[in-house]
């Protein structure tokens, strides 16, 4: 399925919805709670739906090159937490 702009910066895919200007995804219209962190990673994944992206790629985008932290861990973490908010 492919993500939906339908404008004013919001983007559907499956029954759930992100408002990339008010920072809130909601499932069915149900807020979905995500740390900022998530939701700058979602909306960058959404960004670059259908492509290929590096682990390098994401880390520059979403933690900036600057960041010096343990980033595999840190991924992880973030992508598992994603994942619990669409099941």
């Amino acid at each position: 399925m492919s993500p939906i702009d339908t404008g004013a910066g919001v983007v559907r895919f499956g029954n759930f919805e992100l408002d990339t200007r008010a920072g809130e995804l909601r499932r069915a219209g149900v807020l979905i709670k995500l740390t900022p962190q998530q939701l700058k990673l979602l909306q960058y994944l959404l960004e670059h739906s259908g492509e290929i992206l590096g682990r390098e790629q994401i880390q520059r985008e979403i933690w900036g090159s600057d960041t010096v932290v343990e980033f595999d861990r840190n991924q992880a973490k973030s992508a598992s937490r994603s994942r619990r908010a669409f099941a």
